[in-house]
C-alpha cells in the first residue's frame, strides 16, 4: 500500500472522531511530520505515515525528537490498526484529563 492511502485512511478516520487531519508542508521545515491531528478534547499530536518498508530519514528523526522535547507527541505509523488504536488511545487520555479539569 502506497503512503498516500494510509494518508487518506488516517484522514477519514480522524474525522469520524470529529478532528481535522492537517497537511503540513515541509516547503520551509525539511523533516517535520506528515500531519497534525487535531481531535476533541483538546487532543493534539503529530503523525509521520510510513509504508511497511519505509523508513524514517535522519533529518525527519531528529526533528521529531526535537519537537518531542517541546512537549508534543510525535508517532509514526505504518498500520492502519496501530493507527486506530493510537487515536482511540490518545482520545480516551484526553477526555479523562478534560473531564477531571472540568471538577
Amino acid at each position: 500500500m502506497r503512503e498516500t492511502d494510509y494518508e487518506s485512511f488516517c484522514k477519514r478516520y480522524v474525522e469520524e472522531k470529529g478532528g481535522f487531519y492537517i497537511k503540513l508542508p515541509a516547503m520551509y521545515h525539511l523533516g517535520i511530520p506528515d500531519r497534525i491531528a487535531l481531535l476533541p478534547w483538546s487532543c493534539v499530536f503529530l503523525v509521520e505515515t510510513k509504508t511497511p518498508v519505509g523508513k524514517v530519514s535522519k533529518i525527519q528523526d531528529y526533528m521529531h525528537v526535537k519537537i518531542r522535547k517541546m512537549g508534543f507527541k510525535v508517532y509514526i505509523v505504518d498500520d492502519k490498526k496501530m493507527f486506530m488504536g493510537l487515536v482511540d488511545k490518545e482520545l480516551s487520555i484526553a477526555e479523562r484529563k478534560w473531564k477531571r479539569s472540568r471538577r
